[in-house]
């Protein structure tokens, strides 16, 4: 369940995963390209303590491979590990700093890589006590030195409330973290104060000299005023775009901000999402845990965008659909498929990421629910 990607030492392939035939533990496996099959890294099932919520990867410049979870081993607390292949007893993945980062839950982590080998985790911040439902608390971005696990907030932990208005309660989710070339770190989620129905969603900058994040655009950003599922990304320049589901109406969008301005331009037309799961809030997400998933989202290294969504295929099967921007001609499906991955079967939960700078590559969840539940990785070329 909820497999995540990242791009290893030498482009090679890890795919994250809440592995069910272990009671949900938290596996990792590598592509190897000359057999063509996926080999575990370390034991199966010590990526987490309990079951494996949101895992993110990420490779920092010595060659570390570190992992970041919400474990509910860890009473909901967010899970930091390293790769360690040199225990001959229990090669894997170990918690470097002997406990979890966040003294309450975690949900929705994500990680990138300084140019110092610091880790940068964004989460949402919540109360102790596992839940994977809806809580109150905002967003947290931590700054970790790696070595000896002192972590800094950057602003401060939960600083996205400063944008509430006074007296509101809220809860963030969707929380994402992104860096520049030039160190520039920017955050994205999406918000809902309590009593309201709609998402609010928001990007901003850290500023280091003034130790503070400012919003990019104004408060609800206007034209970003309502969705979920939000991913972000940065684009060559450094640029944010944000992808989303738009609710109303519910589509997928993509914009992406003007520098210099309070404004964001939207990427080809809004890309019509249906209710495939009969149940109000899901629309293109997974029945079982939509409101916790972003949109799949990458853009490669020629600037080609790539968003992806559950939709009805031919044969009335509910999979994980691809479309890239093409310029004049808007977005069009992906592949000689008609935007779907080869095979059959329910898909929910995909994840896009970039590999070798310029292919495309999915991973997703196949007939859920069922005994033949499985992780699925696709590459495009």
């Amino acid at each position: 369940m909820n497999p995540s990607l990242c791009e290893g030492p030498g482009g090679v392939l890890l795919c994250a995963f809440q592995d069910e035939a272990l009671s949900g533990r938290g596996s990792t496996s590598l592509y190897n390209d000359q057999s063509g099959r996926w080999e575990s890294v370390g034991l199966p099932g010590n990526a987490s303590a309990g079951r494996d919520w949101w895992p993110k990867m990420a490779l920092d410049h010595s060659g570390e491979i570190f992992r970041v979870n919400y474990d509910y081993g860890l009473d909901g607390r967010l899970g930091v590990r390293r790769l360690d292949l040199t225990s001959q007893s229990n090669p894997g993945w170990i918690l470097p700093f002997g406990a979890a980062l966040s003294s309450g839950q975690s949900h929705t982590p994500d990680l990138e890589i300084d140019s110092q080998n610091r880790l940068i985790i964004s989460y949402q911040d919540g109360p102790g006590g596992n839940g994977a439902s809806l809580t109150q608390g905002g967003i947290t971005v931590l700054r970790v030195n790696p070595q000896t696990g002192q972590s800094v907030a950057l602003g401060h932990p939960g600083f996205s409330d400063d944008f509430m208005p006074p007296g509101l309660n809220s809860v963030t989710w969707h929380t994402q973290v992104e860096r520049a070339a030039d160190g520039t770190i920017y955050a994205a989620w999406s918000e809902k104060a309590f009593g309201n129905t709609r998402n609010r969603l928001y990007v901003a900058r850290y500023s280091e000299v003034q130790q503070r994040w400012k919003l990019i655009g104004s408060p609800g950003l206007d034209r970003l005023a309502e969705g979920i599922n939000l991913s972000l990304e940065l684009d060559a320049s450094g640029v944010p775009v944000v992808a989303y589901r738009g609710e109303d109406p519910v589509s997928l969008r993509v914009l992406r901000w003007i520098p210099g301005t309070y404004d964001w331009e939207q990427i080809g037309d809004d890309i019509a999402v249906h209710d495939l799961s009969l149940q109000i809030g899901y629309y293109g997400f997974s029945p079982d845990g939509g409101y916790r998933e972003s949109v799949p989202f990458t853009i490669d290294a020629l600037g080609r965008i790539y968003i992806a969504c559950r939709a009805h295929d031919a044969f009335g099967e509910i999979r994980m659909k691809t479309w890239r921007f093409e310029g004049a001609a808007g977005w069009q499906p992906l592949g000689p498929h008609g935007g779907f991955l080869p095979g059959s079967g329910d898909e929910d939960y995909g994840f896009l990421i970039t590999s070798q700078g310029t292919v495309p590559v999915m991973s997703c969840r196949r007939r859920p629910g069922s005994f033949q539940e499985q992780v699925v990785v696709h590459r495009f070329y």
